[in-house]
């Protein structure tokens, strides 16, 4: 259980520090999740080695919490964890959408029998209320394989680019607000204040909260002049919340389904 503070950096500009689990009740509506949560696939961080009981819980609390708030869900996964199952059970529509890797750009390290991975699947999770609305708006734009070179000189160790995470924003159905519960680095903060959205991010370890706060305020600090960015605050603004109790299976996810 953990102690969470939160930053204001700007009007509509929110950061948490804490557990997803224990922030996403406390929070209201959102428009849109995107994030890349952990997968259990990496074995040198101790955020992503996890059991497999482990992991399946993970996903279904944090898949529940968000899904009781935002009318629509980006993710990053591996393709090997509970994510897509624990999706396809709250979500009609689940898309899979490819992040391609061109080649020279891979993770170093990232290959297994001599083959490089060289994509990831994005899964874009929406009710069908939204269909139209994105087939219409979207489908003459946007490809579901999406191009981008790996980030070179990377803060963190899965650090996505912000030229990736700017096309998944623009993907959404015009949403004003962007959630990102396992923040890490803030690159989704960045892509979203640069883009004039409004943002709240949840990070549980402080480095690389503090991390996203520099990244996500100096994003501010240099707005694009044609894209009016969210007001800034006179001073960022911390609070602190006690812990709370959370049942890690059917509190949040038995809800999930009943959300209005």
């Amino acid at each position: 259980m953990s102690t969470t503070r939160t930053e204001i950096l700007a009007e509509g500009v929110t950061l948490h520090m804490g557990d997803c689990r224990d922030v996403l009740p406390t929070l209201p509506r959102a428009d849109a999740v995107i994030t890349d949560p952990p997968y259990n696939v990496r074995d040198d961080q101790d955020w992503d080695r996890k059991s497999d009981v482990e992991m399946a819980h993970l996903c279904m609390e944090w898949v529940a919490g968000a899904s009781r708030i935002a009318d629509e869900i980006i993710t990053f996964d591996s393709g090997y964890s509970p994510l897509r199952r624990t999706l396809e059970a709250l979500w009609p529509r689940v898309r899979v959408l490819i992040w391609d890797k061109p080649a020279g750009s891979q993770y170093a390290g990232s290959s297994e029998r001599g083959m490089w991975f060289a994509h990831e699947p994005i899964y874009h999770c929406y009710r069908p209320n939204l269909e139209k609305s994105l087939a219409v708006d979207s489908a003459a734009e946007f490809r579901d394989v999406l191009s981008h070179r790996t980030v070179s000189g990377a803060v963190h160790p899965c650090q996505k680019p912000i030229s990736l995470m700017t096309e998944l924003i623009r993907c959404t159905s015009a949403t004003p607000l962007i959630l990102d519960p396992f923040m890490g680095s803030g690159t989704t903060g960045v892509a979203a204040v640069q883009l004039g959205r409004q943002f709240v991010g949840i990070e549980i370890d402080q480095k690389y909260f503090d991390i996203a706060r520099r990244r996500i305020s100096d994003a501010l600090a240099r707005p694009d002049l044609f894209i009016k960015p969210p007001p800034r605050s006179e001073k960022p603004m911390e609070l602190n919340f006690a812990d709370r109790i959370r049942d890690p299976v059917n509190g949040l996810f038995a809800s999930a389904t009943g959300r209005p």
